[in-house]
């Protein structure tokens, strides 16, 4: 383990003696961090060990910081989208995932701003971070830094800046993500959520529909713009939008 990994594991699990002092790392099911990393890395025994951490839910959270701080390749990735699912029960572990938003990996940077978002702890650490990250090169991640910095600060305007952003990016992926996005701003994302709506790609324009039903009644003056495309010839997108109608009022 390189110095820089040892003082990031020693961070992640808050301990001063968790790396091999007095107190012993976290494990789960009797297997430290490094035996979890070799069977979720491993594609035989990944799918029961994703498996086994779900049913393990909080309990699983020291162990999940302590992943982050190995050299697992998929294992990371794996233990950010769980530390997501948790949310706020894995605030512990908020030190732990924040190094993570200067990985290399642009997969794991943005996995890491969706963790902290989710988890939402105004921790100052991190939210100076995402702020960081907000200027990151590769627009999924600012769209993510984003959406974090306003779940967990309430700065709507910077949120909404980027997202519009992101939804002119040439990338569809891109526009996709900050259409999904939008609708954590409620009512404030309609309007650039009906620019979504004619994007010329279908999975902008089902992810657009889709934000608009999950923002419910505040999205009514969408309607008339999901009516006219019903019709739409992208199967994806005639079902979000059928979704989206149901969730949105008439009057």
């Amino acid at each position: 383990m390189t110095r820089g990994r040892r003082v990031l594991c020693v961070v992640a699990l808050g301990i001063a003696g968790g790396c091999g002092g007095s107190e012993p790392p976290p494990q789960l099911d009797g297997l430290d961090a490094a035996a979890w990393v070799a069977r979720l890395d491993g594609k035989s025994t990944r799918e029961a060990a994703v498996a086994r951490l779900e049913e393990a839910g909080v309990a699983a959270v020291p162990l999940l910081g302590a992943i982050l701080a190995t050299d697992g390749e998929v294992s990371r990735g794996i233990a950010l989208e769980r530390l997501a699912r948790i949310g706020p029960d894995a605030a512990e572990v908020i030190p732990a995932i924040t190094p993570m938003l200067v990985e290399k990996d642009p997969r794991l940077r943005v996995m890491a701003a969706i963790a902290l978002g989710r988890i939402g702890k105004p921790d100052p650490d991190a939210v100076v971070q995402l702020e960081r990250s907000l200027y990151d090169p590769d627009p999924r991640v600012r769209v993510s830094a984003a959406l974090a910095a306003w779940s967990i600060t309430g700065d709507s305007d910077t949120a909404h800046e980027i997202l519009i952003q992101g939804l002119a990016n040439p990338g569809a992926e891109v526009r996709a993500m900050a259409a999904e996005a939008f609708q954590i701003l409620g009512g404030e994302g309609v309007t650039a959520l009906l620019i979504g709506l004619i994007d010329p790609n279908p999975g902008v324009r089902a992810a657009a529909a889709t934000a608009l039903g999950n923002i419910g009644p505040d999205a009514k003056r969408a309607r008339p713009a999901l009516e006219k495309m019903q019709n739409d010839p992208h199967p994806r997108v005639r079902a979000a939008v059928r979704d989206a109608l149901d969730a949105i009022p008439a009057k």
